[in-house]
């Protein structure tokens, strides 16, 4: 008999969306407390349960940010589009980082890419997202 069949197995009470819920409240808090160091450990542990979750993405980059790694932030955002090809949030948050860093010409595709994505989900909200940053770059 090996271990792991002599051990009862428990189910959880909890669900993994539940979960996520409860970490990203946890992040958040401390975000709005601007314990940005605090609040990126959490981000990186929910990205380790859920790496598809694209506000842990943004919200980790915005730790680094705030944090003045900005190239670490474009990196974060960079790797939540390869993660979620379809993240508009993710681009736009990129778009911005670039565009702080003086990339004018790479925000501009990156934007461009996320109004593509955006227009082809039917999502108004997303569209207006897109739009609405266009319209602050002006």
């Amino acid at each position: 008999m090996n271990l792991a069949s002599a051990l009862p197995v428990q189910s959880s009470n909890i669900d993994t969306a539940e979960a996520l819920e409860g970490i990203y409240a946890v992040g958040f808090d401390l975000i709005e407390r601007e314990n940005w160091k605090d609040a990126s450990d959490v981000f990186r542990a929910m990205l380790l349960l859920a790496p598809r979750d694209e506000r842990a993405w943004i919200a980790l980059g915005q730790c680094h940010e705030r944090q003045g790694q900005e190239h670490v932030a474009v990196e974060l955002y960079s790797m939540g589009i390869l993660a979620i090809p379809s993240a508009v949030r993710c681009r736009i948050a990129l778009a911005r980082a670039l565009e702080a860093r003086g990339d004018s010409m790479n925000a501009d595709s990156v934007l461009d890419a996320a109004e593509n994505i955006a227009s082809e989900s039917s999502e108004d909200e997303l569209v207006d997202l897109v739009r609405r940053e266009r319209g602050g770059r002006s």
